[in-house]
């Protein structure tokens, strides 16, 4: 189904009448008021047939039933509906308490104050004859301009236009504007560029050549990895790879690669890719920047980051191993999450994890069979000297007991 037929521009939306308990007392029901907002005047002309819907009025996503059990033989539904006539297929029991017929209505220009969503039941409901409310394609194949209400055409000629009257709110034929078009030079404030075109169709042509004429860059470090403190990194190269934006007269002027914000190095008029060696030494995280800019005045930036943390370590062993041999014997695990999945084979050993007080303590630890486990480790506080030297705070969990088994997974959170 295409198009709307017959409403216009009005508002079309969910109505509803509220009945007593024990009001309803035949299957024939004649709407005569709408309860959802405030300031309409019922009009049964205006009520859309074959929309009804009875519900329960405490609960509108519920229906109601002829029996006081719900049961689908029992349940009652509309059976006609024809404007404000309600047909229905049995009489609510008292038992469901007041009731509510749901009916789609024209309110006109604008829904009423106060008006109120209808409940998720019916906003998903496919009314089974709205079709009423829209034309086939074969009725708008045979369609004209005027045939819609808010077109008035008279006596139509060659290079006429519609054109809005806001003295009738119609739309009227009438001749259109004139006037020539030189568009060579001009500039566009979408794309910050001077379009090099003769005319109207030559400038549509170069608007939809390109999407965007900023440049691009992207910025790479090697080393990349993130890194234990400690492990100071000598030197790296920072290596910038850009592309002009899709305007050819372009050319990118001038690149700057920064370390923290403080400029390492400026390069006039470069070509891609260009390299710069960063032989300061990096002990911490840190962040480099890059940043072309073009003929244009157009800019863009891209960042990158080497990132230092202490390290999470996990071990199987004996009970109550130092923290300099959980140190040195543990697997280091270098990551800003804790909250992990470990996998432990152990002969008669206990297992270990520990990770920096910073990253919070866990609350829970499963193992692989999603059996809470995590009163049976012991939690230790003490510091572990690492590679910078310093000591660390960590918590050491403990398993408090010896087991021999292959690939157990315990999951820290």
């Amino acid at each position: 189904m295409i198009g709307h037929k017959g409403y216009g521009s009005s508002k079309i939306g969910w109505a509803y009448q509220d009945f007593t308990a024990g009001v309803i007392s035949t299957v024939n029901v004649t709407l005569t008021k709408n309860d959802n907002g405030t300031g309409i005047i019922f009009d049964a002309a205006k009520v859309i047939s074959s929309s009804a819907v009875i519900v329960d009025k405490s609960d509108p996503d519920a229906r109601v039933y002829t029996g006081t059990v719900r049961l689908l033989s029992t349940e009652i539904e509309v059976s006609a509906h024809t404007a404000a006539a309600v047909t229905l297929n049995g009489v609510p029991h008292i038992t469901w308490g007041d009731v509510r017929i749901y009916y789609l209505y024209d309110f006109g220009a604008k829904l009423p104050e106060d008006f109120t969503l209808a409940p998720k039941m019916l906003r998903g409901t496919v009314v089974n004859e709205l079709d009423n409310l829209f034309v086939s394609e074969e009725e708008l194949s045979a369609l004209n301009l005027d045939d819609l209400n808010d077109v008035t055409i008279t006596a139509p000629s060659h290079s006429q236009v519609l054109q809005y009257d806001s003295a009738t709110s119609e739309w009227i034929n009438g001749a259109g504007g004139s006037g020539s078009y030189d568009k060579s030079g001009s500039y566009s404030t979408r794309f910050s560029y001077t379009l090099a075109a003769a005319n109207l169709s030559d400038t549509l042509d170069e608007l939809f050549v390109f999407t965007s004429v900023d440049p691009n860059v992207n910025l790479s470090l090697n080393p990349s990895s993130i890194r234990e403190k400690g492990n100071t990194l000598a030197s790296l190269t920072l290596t910038s790879m850009f592309t002009l934006g899709q305007n050819p007269s372009s050319t990118i002027t001038s690149l700057e690669f920064f370390r923290a914000g403080a400029t390492l190095s400026s390069v006039p008029n470069p070509t891609s890719p260009e390299v710069y060696a960063e032989n300061n030494a990096v002990s911490d995280t840190t962040t480099f920047s890059v940043e072309i800019e073009d003929g244009e005045a157009r800019t863009d930036t891209a960042t990158a980051t080497i990132t230092f943390l202490y390290p999470l370590l996990y071990m199987v062993g004996a009970h109550s191993l130092t923290t300099a041999q959980i140190y040195a014997g543990g697997t280091k695990i270098l990551s800003a999450s804790e909250n992990r999945t470990i996998s432990y084979t152990t002969n008669s050993q206990t297992c270990y994890y520990a990770i920096p007080q910073t990253e919070g303590t866990f609350s829970s630890i499963l193992d692989e069979n999603s059996f809470e486990t995590i009163g049976d480790w012991t939690r230790r506080d003490e510091n572990i000297t690492g590679l910078d030297t310093s000591a660390v705070a960590y918590y050491i969990y403990e398993f408090d007991n010896l087991t021999t088994q292959t690939d157990f997974e315990y999951t820290f959170s």
